[in-house]
């Protein structure tokens, strides 16, 4: 285990992706805790959805549909969102089952039936920041993970939390580039009604392999992951979760995926309707500003740096003093580790973006 927390250190210290990362600490997530199978992901950093890339190693494709469809549409125990409000590092199924006296359909209808018993899982997060998931299993008969195993994984969260942030944040950030939106309707059931002309090319900008649904699934992973967060909504299942997910698609561009649902007269589920449009500035400045822990006021003064103003001027226009301005961008420098106003803007610009 000491050896493999040294390896995860340095694959998430020297990988330059996301996925030479998930690919690299992979093996030594499953090698260090002897699982049988591994779900490894990214997470979109403010709303915790499924994002660019994942790792799907030691399970079956069968499984991928009933497992997804377990996490947005059911309510169960030690849900990856849930493990992010609450704090939780790692945690295994049966010590959560065990502690609230609860049963598990994720435990029952998923794992079992694909062969699999004891589960840990983890999230790696920095302060509010969720940059990706792990679910690890063992096959049925085996031991469950131990106390070791938990902390081991508790152990190399922070390595891999701040290697998946260095490695979204050191992307191009492609911004808009003449794309039109795309809207796709789809039914309670998620199969797709209509689409509009532009929603094709976009959603084939989204397939990453391995993210898929499975192999029935029209629409790849992030796409089924945001709509079934506005289904999983709209019936009540959960309110902790939003429908909205940044992704960098192979085009390099940075894409939102948005979903809601229409309601018939009665109050039935009529449809779900899924937006995938280009990244607007503020949707990245969103995911740059939890990465970096930025305050709603520091937030204003980057917006206000990007002008190219003064700092008289800027100070000005946002009813401080010069001598405030300049605390708000010496903290702003502190948390970015930039050292001046154009290395600042050259971290938190978006290339070719328009505002």
């Amino acid at each position: 285990m000491d050896r493999a927390s040294t390896l995860v250190s340095t694959v998430c210290a020297t990988a330059t992706t996301t996925r030479e990362l998930l690919e690299g600490i992979n093996p030594l997530l499953r090698h260090a805790v002897n699982a049988d199978g591994i779900f490894l992901s990214t997470t979109d950093p403010v709303s915790g959805v499924f994002n660019s890339e994942a790792v799907v190693a030691g399970l079956p494709d069968e499984m991928r549909a009933p497992w997804m469809r377990n996490e947005f549409m059911q309510i169960d125990l030690n849900k990856f969102s849930d493990l992010r409000r609450d704090g939780v590092v790692a945690v295994t199924l049966h010590d959560a089952m065990r502690a609230t006296g609860q049963s598990s359909l994720r435990n029952t209808e998923v794992n079992a039936r694909f062969g699999y018993g004891p589960e840990l899982r983890g999230v790696f997060a920095t302060g509010n920041a969720c940059w990706g998931v792990v679910n690890l299993a063992r096959e049925v008969g085996r031991p469950d993970f131990s106390e070791a195993d938990r902390m081991w994984l508790a152990k190399v969260r922070d390595d891999i939390a701040h290697g998946l942030r260095r490695a979204v944040l050191s992307r191009t950030m492609l911004g808009p580039d003449n794309i039109k939106p795309g809207i796709i309707m789809l039914d309670p059931d998620g199969h797709i009604l209509s689409q509009s002309e532009s929603a094709p090319g976009l959603v084939a900008d989204l397939w990453i392999a391995p993210l898929d649904g499975g192999p029935d699934e029209a629409l790849p992973c992030q796409a089924v992951s945001v709509a079934s967060v506005a289904r999983a909504r709209a019936l009540g299942v959960t309110d902790t979760l939003e429908p909205v997910s940044r992704v960098q698609g192979l085009s390099g561009h940075w894409l939102s995926l948005r979903a809601t649902h229409a309601l018939t007269p009665d109050g039935k589920l009529a449809h779900i309707v899924l937006t995938i449009e280009p990244a607007h500035p503020n949707d990245i400045m969103a995911m740059i500003s939890v990465a970096y822990d930025l305050t709603p006021r520091e937030q204003e003064v980057f917006g206000e740096l990007r002008t190219g103003d003064t700092i008289d001027e800027t100070a000005a226009r946002m009813f401080i003093s010069p001598h405030t301005l300049r605390t708000h961008v010496r903290s702003l420098f502190a948390k970015t580790g930039a050292t001046s106003r154009g290395e600042l803007l050259s971290h938190l610009v978006i290339h070719r973006a328009a505002d």
